[in-house]
């Protein structure tokens, strides 16, 4: 008996077997997250002439988990882009076995995005954009299966800022949270959503309803609440 657990137990496939999940289990939980951290900023400035700042990153590849804290995005000269107080992103072990994404939890806690109309009637967030790489030859339209099983944004806040008037233009989302529910890129797959935010002037926004995504449609109730037209008025 002990000589047949001796002989398990110093198996060159059981020992390559242990060793390839121990550099997996490194990997994941030491390296990846240091690659991240490293190559996030300099992909913004290279790709995108912009600035990124990450706080923590970690990385859990025995339970499939994400989580990245502190994200900001700025312009060359400092203006904020957009910016996040923790992305946590967990897949369900599924997604390893099948041709299929699942996501069994996405949060997202405190995000901020600054729209800015310029003068001259560009949007900031145009400067981000990457040319396409060429097309190959053959190119397969169907998109990989993703199944969002829920979706959670929290404390959200979208300022948009029109700078066309002599006096620039501004209103402001705030207190957004988006919650999604079996949200899929499959074909006439119909998920949930509730979206609810504030403005500035005291209004409210609540929005509900089902949505696709292959193809992209929704239908739901609307609602506005105490909204002051002049806010928006001053964008015309």
């Amino acid at each position: 008996m002990h000589h047949t657990v001796r002989k398990v137990l110093t198996s060159k496939y059981l020992i390559i077997a242990a060793a390839a999940l121990l550099l997996y289990v490194l990997a994941g939980f030491l390296v990846a997250p240091r690659i991240l951290h490293w190559y996030v900023p300099k992909f913004a400035q290279q790709s995108l002439h912009c600035r990124a700042d990450v706080g923590k990153i970690r990385i859990n590849p025995l339970l499939l988990t994400l989580e990245v804290e502190q994200f900001a995005l700025q312009q060359a000269d400092e203006a904020p882009l957009a910016a996040f107080a923790r992305l946590f992103v967990d897949l369900e072990m599924s997604s390893l076995f099948r041709w299929a994404v699942v996501v069994r939890e996405l949060n997202i806690d405190q995000p901020e995005f600054h729209l800015v109309v310029e003068p001259d009637g560009s949007i900031n967030f145009e400067k981000l954009a990457i040319a396409p790489p060429p097309e190959p030859a053959q190119v397969n339209d169907t998109p990989v299966p993703l199944l969002l099983q829920s979706v959670a944004v929290s404390g959200g806040r979208i300022n948009v800022v029109d700078k066309r008037q002599s006096t620039p233009a501004d209103f402001t989302l705030q207190a957004l949270n988006l919650h999604l529910e079996n949200v899929a890129t499959i074909k006439d797959w119909n998920g949930t959503y509730r979206l609810a935010a504030t403005t500035g002037d005291q209004g409210s926004v609540e929005w509900n309803g089902e949505i696709s995504l292959a193809p992209l449609r929704s239908q739901g109730k609307l609602s506005l609440k105490d909204i002051e037209l002049a806010s928006l008025w001053k964008f015309f």
